[in-house]
């Protein structure tokens, strides 16, 4: 995985995984925290690169809101 939350926001996000290199039909575990530093929404962008020719790219929107 690379840097997992390309956005504004992205500091408010953290994530913990067990991933390494899978095979096929294999899976991991990620877990994503939110700890907002203000109130108000936040949102980011949770990346997961690949191998895959038809998909090296899958994206999860990540929203929060801090109070």
């Amino acid at each position: 995985m690379s840097p997992p939350f390309p956005s504004l926001d992205a500091s408010q996000f953290s994530q913990k995984n067990d991933c390494t290199t899978l095979s096929p039909g294999h899976s991991c575990a990620i877990a994503v925290t939110f700890k907002p530093t203000a109130s108000g929404p936040r949102n980011a962008i949770l990346e997961i690169y690949s191998n895959d020719p038809e998909e090296n790219i899958v994206r999860f929107n990540r929203l929060g809101s801090g109070k």
